[in-house]
């Protein structure tokens, strides 16, 4: 398995399920553009392989004056377009299933109330929409503490692969938090490849955590001014 080219997959699945209104897959160009405007911190446009040509991404969001790209192979230089650089970040994946036991005190939410909770708690500019409590590809994750909510992430299945993004922890050791959360993916979707992105402080526990670095990633930004 490329678990690279499926962890792009995935998540370009997850960004079609947050932004409801899909999107158009372009695979002989190798682009996924969303239809309409995006969720909020969701991009435009992600590409599906390597070598993406910078002027037909330039063409496809030519009418977008404030837009981004996830640039999923770090190889699409937008500068000359009107873009600039947001950040930069790390594919992972984790193949041989979680070091850690089982952890306790973990749930799947499946109420609108514990969702809206959940997404303050993660800093979300907006709670996520409300049928993913119901979709059967997702689990929206909590670790509950003495009845307080400490920890999160979100699990997205697809065919290959399961992705989890959104990890947050109110305080704590980060690289435990990454841990759990894997080991908690696993009891819900058993026996597949986990993988994401991150970069910074949660990078670093990810890998410390047993994830493996799979490759660079980009996001562009295009905002009105430029």
């Amino acid at each position: 398995m490329d678990l690279l080219s499926s962890a792009v997959t995935n998540n370009v699945d997850w960004c079609a399920l947050v932004c409801r209104r899909g999107g158009i897959t372009d695979n002989t160009n190798g682009i996924w553009l969303v239809t309409g405007s995006p969720a909020p911190l969701f991009p435009d446009a992600v590409t599906l392989k390597s070598g993406v040509s910078a002027r037909q991404l330039s063409q496809v969001l030519s009418g977008r004056k404030a837009c981004s790209v996830k640039d999923s192979y770090a190889d699409v230089d937008l500068e000359p377009y009107g873009f600039s650089e947001l950040f930069t970040a790390r594919w992972i994946g984790q193949t041989n299933g979680p070091k850690n036991a089982d952890p306790t005190g973990w749930s799947h939410l499946t109420e609108t109330a514990e969702l809206e909770s959940w997404c303050a708690a993660a800093e979300l500019p907006e709670v996520l929409p409300i049928g993913l409590l119901r979709d059967p590809s997702v689990r929206i994750l909590g670790a509950y503490r003495e009845g307080r909510l400490v920890a999160g992430a979100v699990a997205n299945s697809s065919d290959r692969v399961v992705g989890i993004s959104n990890v947050f922890q109110v305080g704590g050791d980060r690289r435990a938090g990454w841990g759990e959360v894997a080991s908690v993916v696993a009891r819900f979707f058993p026996g597949k490849p986990v993988v994401g992105y991150e970069h910074g402080p949660d990078l670093d526990a990810a890998l410390a955590a047993g994830f493996s670095d799979l490759g660079p990633l980009r996001v562009w930004l295009r905002s009105p001014a430029q």
